[in-house]
């Protein structure tokens, strides 16, 4: 799914290889051009660096969205998704 109503919650899935169970993730979202920020959304990696989390935003237009281990600097290829 690369489209979802404003306010609709879609799940975030993956694997960051190489985590310990329990490291604190951080999803991050982007507009356009922009910067990376953080989003209110922190996950918690399994003991094979796998996560699954449930996002939503209002905010409407192409959105950018990974998962990143802020210690280490890895992260999830990029999700774009198109809100509205």
């Amino acid at each position: 799914k690369s489209q979802v109503a404003p306010g609709e919650r879609f799940d975030l899935t993956g694997a960051i290889p190489g985590l310990k169970d329990g490291t604190t993730l951080q999803v991050q979202a982007k507009d356009g051009s922009g910067p990376w920020t953080d989003f209110p959304v922190t996950p918690t990696a399994g003991d094979d660096g796998s996560f699954s989390t449930e996002v939503y935003t209002t905010r409407t237009g192409t959105r950018s969205f990974r998962v990143i281990d802020k210690s280490s600097g890895k992260a999830t290829p990029v999700l774009k998704m198109q809100i509205g």
